[in-house]
């Protein structure tokens, strides 16, 4: 959500509130929304710090580029494709956008976990520095 005149953006997750986008465990509890999940989530693992950075990543994807890292017609095409399949490279998709932004966005979206930054203050840090100019990103 985007509040123009204050210049603020708040997240939120409405995956929760639809079962039909979302995965049910045996107990009937939602876990979200499949298209922002990483695959070790998507597998039954324990979610971790690097398990919000790939929902960030799909997040800034669809953002940049108009639609989601991964998608198909089908729920288990979609987690075929998410375990299985890298994430489209955002220059094919959007030409214009900086290098260091899409290979951060590629590093979020990565298969493994360890792959991904270590933290989201380590995210920040980057966007700090991309915003900063081609000289601060490195």
């Amino acid at each position: 959500m985007v509040d123009w005149p204050s210049d603020t953006v708040k997240l939120t997750d409405f995956g929760l509130a639809r079962t039909v986008d979302a995965v049910d465990t045996g107990t009937g509890v939602v876990l979200g929304s499949p298209a922002y999940m990483a695959p070790e989530q998507l597998a039954g693992n324990v979610p971790t710090a690097q398990t919000d950075l790939y929902a960030l990543g799909a997040m800034l994807f669809q953002l940049l580029s108009g639609r989601l890292p991964h998608e198909a017609a089908t729920m288990g095409e979609l987690l075929r494709q998410v375990a299985s399949q890298p994430a489209p490279d955002l220059r094919r998709l959007v030409p214009r956008i900086s290098p260091a932004v899409a290979d951060l966005v590629a590093r979020l979206l990565a298969r493994r976990s360890t792959e991904r930054p270590a933290d989201a203050s380590e995210v920040a840090k980057r966007l700090a520095a991309i915003a900063a100019g081609p000289a601060a990103a490195g």
